[in-house]
């Protein structure tokens, strides 16, 4: 049951970044769902195919500190820049 509805919230962010991208009206974006910590997965995802930039986003101030926090080691140690927005 876990799986069948971590499928749908993930279909569902598939489709909200696809409607964000076609309204940003901006060439060749590409998005990406990764789950696992934080630095880990950015690291992993950037050898893959590299990116100039990451925009992580929240809800709350608590999530915010989280994110912060989790996103420390890879903004330290990375040269790509990194957005966090809360929404």
């Amino acid at each position: 049951m876990l799986g069948d509805l971590r499928a749908l919230m993930e279909e569902e962010t598939l489709l909200f970044m696809e409607e964000l991208c076609l309204r940003a009206n901006y060439p060749n974006i590409a998005t990406r769902i990764i789950h696992g910590e934080l630095g880990d997965c950015l690291a992993y995802a950037n050898q893959k195919q590299p990116f100039d930039l990451v925009i992580c986003g929240n809800h709350s101030d608590s999530m915010m500190n989280k994110v912060a926090c989790s996103a420390a080691r890879f903004i330290n140690t990375s040269s790509i820049d990194v957005l966090i927005v809360p929404l």
